[in-house]
Formats: structure tokens, sequence, C-alpha cells
């Protein structure tokens, strides 16, 4: 067993984790106060596209 064979589940672990608790809060948060979803969609959005330019940016430095 290597480093790696414990650290791939733990990080898919905390990312779905992180992930579900942003998604909850955020759930809770625009059901309490619907006009944070004028903010915080237009971010989701830009948060998104920023990873995927960053990806690309990143895949194509690869290939050098």
């Amino acid at each position: 067993m290597s480093i790696v064979d414990l650290d791939v589940p733990f990080a898919l672990i905390l990312t779905v984790g992180a992930t579900t608790n942003a998604y909850s809060n955020l759930g809770v948060l625009a059901v309490v106060t619907w006009q944070v979803l004028f903010v915080s969609i237009p971010m989701v959005y830009l948060a998104i596209r920023l990873q995927v330019i960053m990806l690309s940016t990143y895949m194509s430095g690869l290939e050098l």
C-alpha cells in the first residue's frame, strides 16, 4: 500500500463533503433570503468558467 492509495479516497470524500456542505448552506440561505441568488448564481457560474479556463491552460502547458 502506498500513500496514494489512502490519499485519493480521502481527497474524494473531503471534496464531496465540502461541496455538499456549500450547496446545503446556499440552499438554506436562498430559502431564508432569496435575494442572495442574484449574487450567488453568477459567482458559481464564474467559478466554473474560471476552473475550465485554468484547466485548459494547464493541460496545454503539459503538451510542450
